[in-house]
């Protein structure tokens, strides 16, 4: 499960979770962190940054690998190759990285003329120096698909990324894929089939969206929420359709990670979390039953 303070992280012993996933922990919290991780019998994850530091010029999850403009991917790389450092030294089984800047939720649009195409050869481009400099360092990169961008969002894009780069590995973020579905047109679970086996991770939660996505209104709108996942979300009208897209993800890869996201503040009654958690480690069980 993901936290992002030493309170978020302490909770998730109550639900018996066993691996945890660190990012933007605060200074206060940083002497605190090594103990606790060291006692995650299934070891730990990083997602950029792990640790908040006060130096990024901007609110540091902005920071992707494709992004239009110089200036942002020079900070980027220079934040990413510490986090890597960051990540081998602590001893991180892997790196989450946010693939795409959320251009639209700025109101910000990609140069004249560019699209896919231009997008697609920047990720090669950015991509494989990133991946050149994970070997180098003994750390995996599972590129996350964030949203909102013109640059990088259909499932054919990502098929041709990993076709362009055979050894990335994804993390899917099914909350990500169900915003750029609504504001693209295209069912969240397509982008779990193109990313196929190149899926090593998943972000789970759950999320309840209009039928059209407007990324400059949406923190507005109140639309950025994760839910803790829960079977009575599932099939309801609106609901992120995240039963399809653990089971796709799972077909494909029946030893994908599964690592639950939520916004603690929805967190507010915990056998209602400890059931979804049950049911969906019931459903990792039974799909990967059917695949042996």
């Amino acid at each position: 499960m993901v936290g992002a303070r030493r309170e978020h992280l302490e909770r998730l012993r109550g639900y018996g979770f066993g691996r945890a996933e660190a990012v933007l922990i605060p200074r206060e919290d940083w002497a605190w962190l090594p103990g606790y991780l060291a006692g995650m019998p299934h070891g730990f994850s990083f997602h950029a940054p792990a640790l908040r530091h006060e130096e990024y010029p901007e609110y540091p999850l902005k920071s992707a690998v494709v992004d239009p403009v110089p200036e942002r991917r020079a900070q980027m790389r220079k934040m990413m190759w510490r986090e890597l450092e960051l990540a081998a030294e602590w001893g991180a089984r892997h790196l989450i990285v946010h693939l795409q800047r959320n251009l639209l939720m700025d109101e910000e649009m990609p140069p004249a003329g560019w699209g896919e195409a231009e997008g697609l050869d920047l990720a090669v481009q950015e991509v494989g120096a990133l991946l050149e400099e994970s070997l180098r360092v003994g750390v995996p990169v599972h590129l996350e698909n964030m949203m909102g961008s013109p640059l990088l969002h259909s499932p054919e894009a990502y098929r041709a990324l990993a076709e362009a780069l055979p050894e990335l590995q994804y993390c899917f973020d099914v909350g990500h894929a169900a915003l750029d579905g609504k504001c693209f047109g295209f069912a969240e679970v397509e982008l779990a089939e193109a990313m196929g086996l190149n899926l090593e991770s998943l972000h789970l939660y759950d999320n309840h969206l209009p039928e059209r996505v407007d990324f400059s209104t949406l923190r507005e709108a109140g639309l950025l929420r994760k839910y803790p996942v829960h079977p009575e979300h599932q099939g309801r009208p609106g609901w992120i359709d995240t039963q399809a897209c653990l089971e796709t993800a799972l077909r494909a890869r029946p030893d994908v990670l599964v690592t639950f996201e939520v916004y603690y503040r929805l967190d507010e009654d915990h056998p209602h979390t400890a059931e979804g958690i049950e049911w969906t480690v019931g459903l990792c069980r039974e799909v990967a039953g059917q695949v042996e």
